[in-house]
């Protein structure tokens, strides 16, 4: 098995447009997925100051 090293997968997150970005952390949530996943999802939202996006 094939895991993505954390440093890729936030290479990854970087890439992602804003409202594709808030798309994926809202349904991670919704979907209940890995915390990890989350976590990623997350801290890239804050550092883009886009938590008045989320709803």
């Amino acid at each position: 098995m094939n895991k993505t090293l954390p440093e890729e997968g936030v290479v990854l997150v970087n890439r992602l447009p804003d409202d594709l970005l808030i798309l994926s952390y809202v349904k991670a949530m919704e979907l209940e997925l890995s915390s990890e996943f989350i976590h990623l999802l997350k801290c890239e939202v804050d550092k883009r100051s886009l938590l008045c996006f989320l709803h």
